[in-house]
């Protein structure tokens, strides 16, 4: 531990310490205390000094804290590969939401899981970036 002058901003974004983090699998940032000391804690990306950033989904839903599991309804588009979400469901399982994604007759659709909060806002957010990544769109599109 080391201490920290009250005027000492800390400021760390996690987006570019990703270089850094991407061999952890835990992503680790400072959460500065009313003492001014700093310790080294676990958590989710999109939280930043301990304040849990609002989740939501890519239609703007914001998702409470019992989810753990987004089922997206989508449309792929094979001329210019994208893939657009029609609807969602938010599902309190885990369970639910898988038994609900392999009994959906779309093949676009998209779903990510959780076994708690936090490991649901880290699948959600892995699955956002690729929904918008060319190259995972492309291979969706030959697997369909």
């Amino acid at each position: 531990m080391c201490s920290l002058k009250r005027e000492t901003i800390i400021y760390l974004n996690v987006n570019k310490m990703k270089n850094v983090l991407k061999n952890i699998h835990i992503k680790t940032i400072l959460k500065i205390r009313k003492n001014m000391e700093k310790e080294i804690m676990n958590i989710p990306d999109g939280i930043i000094f301990g304040k849990p950033a609002k989740m939501k989904t890519i239609l703007g839903t914001e998702i409470p804290k019992g989810i753990r599991g987004v089922v997206y309804l989508c449309h792929y588009n094979r001329s210019k590969p994208s893939i657009t979400v029609l609807k969602e469901i938010l599902c309190q399982k885990a369970g639910e939401a898988l038994n609900l994604y392999a009994n959906i007759r779309n093949p676009e659709s998209q779903v990510a899981l959780g076994a708690t909060y936090e490991d649901l806002c880290i699948e959600l957010e892995k699955l956002h970036k690729n929904m918008y990544n060319i190259k995972w769109l492309e291979n969706l599109g030959e697997c369909l």
